[in-house]
Protein backbone atom coordinates (compact mmCIF):
# COMPACT_ATOMS: atom_id res chain seq x y z
CA UNK A 1 0.00 0.00 0.00
CA UNK A 2 1.48 3.74 -1.23
CA UNK A 3 0.14 6.15 0.84
CA UNK A 4 0.76 10.22 -0.39
CA UNK A 5 0.49 12.66 2.62
CA UNK A 6 1.53 16.38 3.51
CA UNK A 7 1.94 16.76 7.28
CA UNK A 8 0.57 20.09 8.93
CA UNK A 9 2.73 22.97 9.95
CA UNK A 10 3.31 21.03 12.80
CA UNK A 11 4.43 17.63 11.20
CA UNK A 12 1.36 16.17 12.01
CA UNK A 13 -1.02 14.24 9.84
CA UNK A 14 -3.98 11.71 10.20
CA UNK A 15 -4.19 8.42 7.57
CA UNK A 16 -8.21 7.32 7.76
CA UNK A 17 -7.15 3.51 7.01
CA UNK A 18 -3.57 2.49 7.61
CA UNK A 19 -5.07 -0.92 8.30
CA UNK A 20 -8.02 -2.59 7.01
CA UNK A 21 -10.72 -4.66 9.88
CA UNK A 22 -9.12 -7.95 8.81
CA UNK A 23 -5.19 -6.69 9.17
CA UNK A 24 -6.91 -5.14 12.69
CA UNK A 25 -8.27 -8.91 13.31
CA UNK A 26 -4.75 -10.49 12.68
CA UNK A 27 -2.83 -8.16 14.31
CA UNK A 28 -5.10 -8.74 17.63
CA UNK A 29 -4.55 -12.67 16.77
CA UNK A 30 -0.68 -12.54 16.37
CA UNK A 31 -0.87 -10.12 20.07
CA UNK A 32 -2.86 -12.53 21.80
CA UNK A 33 -0.32 -15.52 20.49
CA UNK A 34 2.98 -13.33 21.13
CA UNK A 35 2.34 -12.27 24.78
CA UNK A 36 5.56 -13.65 26.54
CA UNK A 37 7.81 -11.55 23.72
CA UNK A 38 6.52 -8.09 25.34
CA UNK A 39 9.13 -6.23 26.98
CA UNK A 40 9.09 -4.26 30.06
CA UNK A 41 10.26 -0.41 29.12
CA UNK A 42 10.69 0.89 32.25
CA UNK A 43 13.36 -1.28 32.68
CA UNK A 44 14.62 -2.56 28.77
CA UNK A 45 15.66 0.17 26.91
CA UNK A 46 13.44 2.69 28.72
CA UNK A 47 11.74 5.60 26.99
CA UNK A 48 12.96 8.79 29.44
CA UNK A 49 10.90 11.50 29.26
CA UNK A 50 10.94 14.96 29.14
CA UNK A 51 10.23 15.38 32.97
CA UNK A 52 12.97 12.62 33.61
CA UNK A 53 10.45 9.58 34.42
CA UNK A 54 10.17 6.85 32.10
CA UNK A 55 6.96 5.34 30.39
CA UNK A 56 5.50 2.30 31.94
CA UNK A 57 4.02 -0.36 29.28
CA UNK A 58 5.37 -3.33 27.51
CA UNK A 59 6.29 -3.76 23.40
CA UNK A 60 8.12 -5.72 20.85
CA UNK A 61 9.61 -5.50 17.62
CA UNK A 62 8.16 -6.61 14.17
CA UNK A 63 10.09 -6.61 11.63
CA UNK A 64 10.85 -8.87 8.45
CA UNK A 65 13.84 -10.30 10.50
CA UNK A 66 11.71 -10.80 13.15
CA UNK A 67 8.48 -12.01 12.47
CA UNK A 68 8.30 -12.51 9.25
CA UNK A 69 4.73 -14.07 8.87
CA UNK A 70 2.74 -11.21 10.20
CA UNK A 71 5.28 -8.91 7.88
CA UNK A 72 4.30 -10.53 5.19
CA UNK A 73 0.76 -10.83 5.77
CA UNK A 74 -0.44 -7.21 6.86
CA UNK A 75 2.72 -4.48 6.79
CA UNK A 76 4.94 -5.93 3.42
CA UNK A 77 5.34 -3.24 0.77
CA UNK A 78 3.74 0.09 2.84
CA UNK A 79 5.01 3.25 2.47
CA UNK A 80 4.77 6.81 2.55
CA UNK A 81 5.95 9.20 -0.10
CA UNK A 82 7.60 6.19 -1.50
CA UNK A 83 9.75 6.06 1.72
CA UNK A 84 9.27 2.17 2.97
CA UNK A 85 7.95 1.06 6.07
CA UNK A 86 11.36 -0.29 8.08
CA UNK A 87 10.11 -1.60 11.08
CA UNK A 88 6.89 -1.83 13.83
CA UNK A 89 6.53 -1.36 17.72
CA UNK A 90 3.94 -3.08 19.18
CA UNK A 91 3.40 -1.04 22.73
CA UNK A 92 0.88 -2.84 25.63
CA UNK A 93 -0.59 -0.85 27.99
CA UNK A 94 -2.12 -2.30 30.90
CA UNK A 95 -5.19 -0.18 32.78
CA UNK A 96 -2.89 2.83 34.60
CA UNK A 97 0.08 2.41 32.45
CA UNK A 98 0.86 5.40 30.75
CA UNK A 99 3.94 7.69 29.33
CA UNK A 100 4.50 11.44 29.64
CA UNK A 101 5.34 14.02 27.31
CA UNK A 102 8.66 12.61 25.40
CA UNK A 103 10.08 13.48 22.26
CA UNK A 104 10.60 9.86 19.89
CA UNK A 105 14.74 9.31 19.88
CA UNK A 106 15.23 7.17 16.78
CA UNK A 107 15.32 8.82 13.18
CA UNK A 108 12.08 8.02 11.36
CA UNK A 109 10.75 9.97 8.46
CA UNK A 110 7.92 9.43 9.06
CA UNK A 111 6.17 7.66 12.53
CA UNK A 112 2.41 6.85 12.66
CA UNK A 113 0.72 5.11 15.21
CA UNK A 114 -2.95 3.27 15.07
CA UNK A 115 -4.76 1.33 17.79
CA UNK A 116 -5.16 -2.17 17.18
CA UNK A 117 -7.85 -2.57 20.43
CA UNK A 118 -11.24 -0.80 21.19
CA UNK A 119 -10.57 1.68 24.15
CA UNK A 120 -11.33 5.19 25.36
CA UNK A 121 -7.93 6.10 25.63
CA UNK A 122 -5.95 8.27 23.47
CA UNK A 123 -2.39 9.91 22.09
CA UNK A 124 -2.12 13.26 22.41
CA UNK A 125 0.13 15.75 20.62
CA UNK A 126 1.33 18.73 21.98
CA UNK A 127 1.49 21.87 19.40
CA UNK A 128 1.80 25.22 19.29
CA UNK A 129 -1.96 25.55 19.01
CA UNK A 130 -2.69 23.32 22.26
CA UNK A 131 -3.25 19.64 22.80
CA UNK A 132 -4.49 17.67 19.68
CA UNK A 133 -6.27 14.80 21.02
CA UNK A 134 -6.35 11.09 18.72
CA UNK A 135 -9.00 9.17 19.93
CA UNK A 136 -8.00 5.06 20.03
CA UNK A 137 -10.06 4.05 16.60
CA UNK A 138 -8.31 0.94 15.11
CA UNK A 139 -6.94 1.18 12.07
CA UNK A 140 -6.85 4.72 11.70
CA UNK A 141 -3.38 6.59 11.73
CA UNK A 142 -2.16 9.01 13.34
CA UNK A 143 1.58 9.96 12.35
CA UNK A 144 4.53 12.85 12.47
CA UNK A 145 7.07 13.81 10.57
CA UNK A 146 10.69 13.52 12.26
CA UNK A 147 10.58 12.97 15.89
CA UNK A 148 10.54 16.80 16.55
CA UNK A 149 6.45 16.15 18.15
CA UNK A 150 6.45 15.88 21.75
CA UNK A 151 3.70 13.67 22.56
CA UNK A 152 2.08 11.43 24.89
CA UNK A 153 0.22 8.25 26.59
CA UNK A 154 -2.19 9.56 29.43
CA UNK A 155 -2.80 6.95 32.05
CA UNK A 156 -4.60 4.23 30.61
CA UNK A 157 -8.17 3.84 31.85
CA UNK A 158 -9.35 0.31 29.48
CA UNK A 159 -8.47 -2.82 30.89
CA UNK A 160 -5.49 -2.87 27.94
CA UNK A 161 -4.20 -0.45 25.32
CA UNK A 162 -2.20 -1.87 22.23
CA UNK A 163 -0.97 0.43 19.50
CA UNK A 164 1.68 -0.08 16.79
CA UNK A 165 4.37 2.39 15.91
CA UNK A 166 4.71 2.01 12.32
CA UNK A 167 8.16 3.17 11.03
CA UNK A 168 9.08 4.79 7.65
CA UNK A 169 12.56 5.28 6.96
CA UNK A 170 15.25 4.88 9.46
Amino acid sequence: MVIDITPDSEGLFEISELLSHDQVSLMRDFIDANMICLLDRSKFKPNTCLDGSVGNYRSMVISRETHPDIWFTVFEDMSINDIPLTSVMLNYYNKGDHISSHRDKQNNIYTVSTAVTDSSDCLVFETSTGDVICKDNPGVGYGFYGNRPVHRVPVVTSDSRVTLLLMYGN
